[in-house]
């Protein structure tokens, strides 16, 4: 879980092509709105709460949720990274 893109490697055994797929999370049948920001705050990495959020969402037990999560974490911080490269030029 710890690349940009998380993904589920298959085979059919040894010797055999390897097979992969994004993981993505599962449509939601019932559509919500968009997340506020403050929503998107509880899901940033390094936060205080950032454990509690881990754990939460562990009890989901969702494989592919936890894909998505990881990574929007890799996406903000690789932004944030370039942003103050940017701001250094």
């Amino acid at each position: 879980m710890d690349t940009d893109s998380p993904e589920l490697l298959l085979t059919h055994g040894r010797r055999y092509t390897v097979h992969s797929r994004t993981l993505r999370a599962r449509k939601d049948p019932y559509p919500r709105p968009t997340l506020t920001r403050k929503q998107w705050y509880s899901f940033e990495a390094d936060q205080p709460f950032s454990h509690l959020m881990d754990w939460a969402i562990n009890q989901e037990e969702d494989d592919t949720l936890k894909a998505e999560v990881a990574q929007y974490r890799a996406m903000t911080k690789r932004a944030s990274r370039i942003a103050n490269h940017i701001v250094a030029l």
